[in-house]
């Protein structure tokens, strides 16, 4: 009776029929394509597993899998007649050298179940280099198709947890029990399979895949399967009391094997010629290809005639990436793409092997230990540094002397990784590390030191440890091991010490601003100038310069320098157009084409669009001052219904600029107050029906509506960008997200521990707001009357929980998507708001458990009290800014963290990074007015208005601002990228990388949606908002 793989009936068995179902569809759903986080996603993951692999290296000697293993060597002949298309490196009749490897591959008990290797090395055990090697082991499919499947499989192996990690899903049960044997009789009558597919490539240029296998050239059957019993309960694996058969049976049965004469296997092959109606998983390694239609084709006779030493065996190199021009590797799209395993487990390979080599095998004392360093240094400009660096190490044995880190060459250079191994004092587990830098190097460099992360290995212990910095060592810097740790847990002394020290030395750093000139502002850093903010908070080479230098540099690259000293008028809006077209790669926004930016429709849309949907707000009764009549707007409401139904309907919107009131303006310039009232119609477009431009009703300062004149109606409606503009640069953008947050984090660095969880998940979204906002306050506000008073005035009112989206959704009256449809903002910003919110709740329970967690953590609650004394303080006049005194819920606290990350990523991103695509077509949003408002009706042309607008030179300024505003920076990072992240995990791990997947499906989501739109609303694709404030 032919062997069955029972696989399926056992999960089923175990998890149940509906669970199965699920797992079968998860399994064949296609691999999803690529997203904005899957490469760094997968140089992450390979990161970590060089360093769970190394660790077993450097402790044992060992290859991380298929550690002990027996060698052979012979020769392989090509058939004289493959049934596959001619190729390159397959000629019929061509013979290779090459060289054997069997081996189980994680136990050195060959009693246990375990999977059996069969690797090939096509060339002699003598040579250096290879043109083909081929990695292979037991059973048509294997479990391991995915990163996280290798993190199952490395987990499993340290938990011992066998049940939970074969019961993953059904078909990784089936791989498993596929591939796994117990007690086969030799390595020589197994099957081997090529545990990847490769391109295979024909000198006809047709496409296909391929597929290897190595068997008995006798084709004797195959020993060891797993029997019905045993596959019931295949995480069952130790060894019999009365097994007599000794751990390196299968070694000692190949050897003796091998010196009876040369052993025969042949290889063969599959082939897949790609078709329309192939199911998606036909190039996943979970499933093996139907022998019918995919028949196994003899490729080379090999004959094995010499057994290598232990030695030489060991000496073997195996890479994936040694590979004929014939064979190819398929491209690796995401973590989850099948064909990321071989480019993993190469690099792991290689690396491992290059460790092995490194190591020492002399005898380390009992008090020493070896290590193994890497260093990473950053890849800004200016990150490397020729000064000598050392190292100690601290650990729950004590700690070690400082130890020079030197290589041969150039150490630490910019985006280099660098390694050492040393051998010091055995600290045990290492704890933090010390790093100490001299200075020195040429006179002419800075000395200045950006480290992105120091990993170590030590041979004692088994696990790696990970220091993630992304800090600069301007002279000695101690870096935490990464796990974050609340102060009340328990943790020893060298820690509880270091934390409060380090929490001392930042207070000494970051302190707070008393410069009499912005006391009317949120709390912000004392800092004479750039330069003397801490280097942690600077900005980096890519991103320096100050306003006015890239606003001239903007001017030059724009080629319109020459505008800078002409201060006559335009003489029609085309011109406007021509000069926004360099700043718009040749293009204008869309806005622009087609005079969209004259219609209604599209006028209305930009205050729920634009780059300051934080003013509208749903009219449910007229101010006493906007005497707005039925009269005038009857014939703009097309549901038939009066204004007051259509306001208690909830389809009338307003605008009040009242806030502008009293405040001054430059020279030049001229001020307005106006209110905008808004209606709904029945095609769901927002749409202007009438504008007030002061505050005060009078014969002077009528009401235009859409039934005035063309010149009249266009006028009143820039006289509301106009305002709206001023707003959107003074409130919505700088003091509700700059100025806010910089007192965020100047209270962040001075109150918290590298060592604590809310500083590791704030730390990427805090990291340049200090450095922007030291160069706005230096550049815009000092000298600014206007901006300051105004400034004043908005932070009178401003309540922390303005920053929180839903609440000031919900009290604007815009959270009923029926009622006000087309708001794109709001959705996309909703779901990100919840994505955040979920990331962020589910790493806060990770530590706090409870609310008295909360209550009972010192740092938090020292930070919430500065925060609230000196970064939110109410002066004299102010409101309540509703800034707690303490934190008592986790509830309050996921909450206000969301609106920080919300506020520096998200919200940020909205208000600034449209600006040139909002703003930046003059006549539809003017910076500046130069006649005051008009004070009577059918006066106004062409003439009237582009007298009124921004002159040339006066353009200029506003398109290279807005430019400059919206480029990103070279090193710029996105919302959820995890490449510079603190936070160290496998939980942590596992909720960024759901943050991941939850930000690429909001991505999707809105391209889908915008397909079908006129206008696009981009502002919120998670893949163009910063996840720090920089600009």
């Amino acid at each position: 009776m032919p062997w069955r793989n029972l696989g399926y009936e056992v999960y089923k068995k175990e998890k149940g029929e509906e669970m199965f179902k699920k797992k079968i569809e998860e399994f064949e759903k296609p691999v999803a394509p690529p997203g904005f986080f899957s490469q760094s996603k997968i140089a992450y993951d390979t990161t970590k597993l060089k360093l769970l692999f190394g660790t077993k290296v450097l402790i044992k000697g060992q290859r991380g899998t298929h550690p002990v293993g027996v060698g052979a060597e012979g020769i392989a002949t090509i058939v004289s007649n493959p049934k596959i298309p001619p190729c390159e490196f397959f000629t019929p009749g061509r013979s290779y050298p090459v060289c054997l490897r069997h081996s189980t591959i994680q136990s050195v008990d060959d009693v246990l179940i375990d999977f059996c290797g069969g690797s090939i090395r096509f060339s002699g055990s003598d040579d250096m280099e290879s043109p083909f090697d081929l990695l292979m082991g037991t059973g048509e499919t294997t479990p391991l198709w995915s990163a996280q499947a290798i993190f199952d499989a490395v987990k499993a192996k340290i938990s011992n947890d066998l049940k939970t990690y074969l019961l993953i899903g059904p078909d990784h049960l089936k791989a498993n029990i596929g591939g796994l044997r117990q007690k086969p009789e030799s390595f020589y009558d197994q099957r081997y399979y090529s545990e990847v597919i490769f391109d295979f490539k024909a000198f006809d240029g047709v496409k296909r895949y391929v597929r290897f296998r190595m068997m008995p050239a006798d084709g004797r059957p195959e020993t060891g399967l797993l029997s019905e019993e045993v596959q019931q309960r295949p995480w069952i694996n130790e060894r019999s009391p009365d097994e007599t058969l000794p751990m390196d049976y299968l070694k000692r049965e190949y050897r003796e094997r091998i010196s009876k004469g040369p052993l025969d296997y042949k290889l063969q092959l599959q082939l897949h010629e790609p078709k329309d109606d192939d199911v998606p998983w036909i190039l996943h390694v979970g499933r093996a290809w139907d022998e019918q239609t995919h028949p196994w084709l003899d490729l080379a006779d090999i004959k094995v005639t010499s057994l290598l030493s232990p030695t030489a065996t060991e000496r073997l190199k195996f890479i994936f990436l040694n590979l004929p021009t014939s064979i190819g590797l398929l491209p690796a799209v995401s973590v989850d793409d099948p064909n990321v395993v071989l480019h993993i487990r190469n690099e792991v390979y290689v690396w491992s092997q290059k460790l092995r080599k490194n190591r020492s095998n002399k005898l380390v004392p009992e008090h020493l230990a070896s290590y193994f360093i890497r260093v990473e240094t950053g890849s800004q400009s200016g990150a490397g540094t020729d000064a000598s660096i050392s190292i100690s190490l601290t650990g729950t044995k004590g700690k070690t002397d400082l130890i020079k880190l030197d290589n041969w060459g150039n150490d630490f250079e910019r985006g280099d990784v660098d390694e050492y191994m040393v051998e010091a004092m055995d600290v045990g587990k290492v704890l933090m590390v010390h790093l100490h830098n001299d200075h020195g190097g040429w006179w002419y460099k800075n000395p200045d030191w950006l480290v992105n992360k120091i990993s170590v290995i030590s041979s004692t212990q088994d696990e790696p440890f990970e220091f993630p910095c992304y800090r600069w060592v301007l002279s000695d810097l101690v870096v935490f091991e990464g796990k974050a740790i609340l102060p009340f847990q328990e943790q020893p002394a060298a820690v509880k010490s270091q934390r409060s020290l380090e929490v001392r030395n930042r207070q000494e750093l970051y302190k707070w601003g008393n410069n009499e000139e912005f006391k009317f502002l949120p709390g912000y850093l004392q800092a004479e100038t750039p330069a003397d903010i801490p280097r942690d908070s600077q900005f980096s080479d890519e991103a320096r310069g100050t306003f006015k230098d890239n606003q001239r540099k903007a001017a030059i690259d724009l080629g319109l320098t020459y505008l800078s000293s002409l201060f006559d008028s335009w003489d029609n809006f085309d011109d406007f157009e021509k000069i926004l077209h360099r700043a718009c790669d040749g293009g204008v926004p869309k806005i622009v084409e087609n005079d969209r930016w004259m219609t209604d429709k599209v006028f209305g849309s930009m205050f729920l669009n634009g780059v300051n949907p934080n003013v509208i707000r749903r009219c449910e009764k007229l101010p006493s001052n906007f005497p707005v009549t039925e009269e005038m707007v009857k014939k703009f409401l097309d549901r038939g219904k009066t204004l007051h139904d259509e306001m208690k309907a909830g389809y009338v919107y307003i605008v009040d600029y009242k806030v502008l009131e009293g405040i001054p303006v430059k020279e030049g310039n001229h001020s307005a107050q106006p209110l905008g009232l808004f209606y709904v119609n029945k095609s769901g477009d927002l749409v202007p029906i009438a504008i007030q431009l002061l505050q005060q009703p009078s014969n002077t300062n009528p009401i235009w509506t859409p039934s005035d004149s063309q010149y009249d109606w266009l006028l009143a409606k820039m006289w509301l960008r106009y305002a709206d503009n001023t707003i959107q640069q003074t409130r919505s953008h700088l003091l509700e997200t700059h100025l806010v947050m910089e007192a965020f984090a100047v209270a962040v660095w001075r109150q918290l521990p590298s060592i604590h969880p809310v500083f590791q998940l704030l730390f990427p979204h805090l990291r340049s707001v200090m450095a922007i906002n030291k160069l706005i306050k230096d550049g815009a506000i000092e000298k600014n009357e206007p901006a300051k008073q105004f400034l004043k005035k908005s932070y009178h009112t401003f309540k922390l929980s303005t920053l929180s989206l839903p609440k000031g959704l919900n009290e604007r009256g815009l959270d009923d998507p029926d009622k006000l449809p087309k708001f794109y903002y709001r959705d996309d910003a909703l779901r990100l708001w919840s994505a955040i919110t979920t990331f962020i709740k589910e790493v806060i329970t990770l530590y706090y458990k409870s609310d008295d967690d909360v209550t009972k953590d010192v740092e938090l609650q020292a930070w919430i009290k500065d925060f609230n004394e000196n970064g939110l303080p109410v002066r004299e006049g102010d409101y309540d800014h509703e800034v707690p005194s303490a934190l008592q819920t986790r509830d309050q606290l996921i909450n206000l963290l969301t609106s920080v990350v919300f506020t520096c990523s998200c919200q940020h991103a909205a208000v600034n990074f449209g600006l040139l695509d909002v703003s930046g077509f003059i006549p539809f949003t003017p910076s500046m007015m130069r006649k005051p408002p008009p004070t009577k009706k059918n006066q106004t042309s062409l003439k009237t208005i582009l007298e009124t607008l921004p002159s040339k030179s006066q353009s200029l300024k506003q398109i290279a601002l807005f430019y400059v505003l919206t480029r990103f920076a070279e090193d710029e990072r996105f919302i959820g990228d995890m490449t510079h992240s603190l936070l160290t995990g496998d939980e942590e791990d596992a909720a960024m990388s759901r943050f991941q997947t939850a930000l690429h499906e909001i991505s999707d989501s809105i391209k889908a949606r915008n397909k079908s739109l006129e206008l696009p609303y981009i502002f919120l694709l998670p893949e163009r908002i910063p996840d720090s404030i920089g600009v």
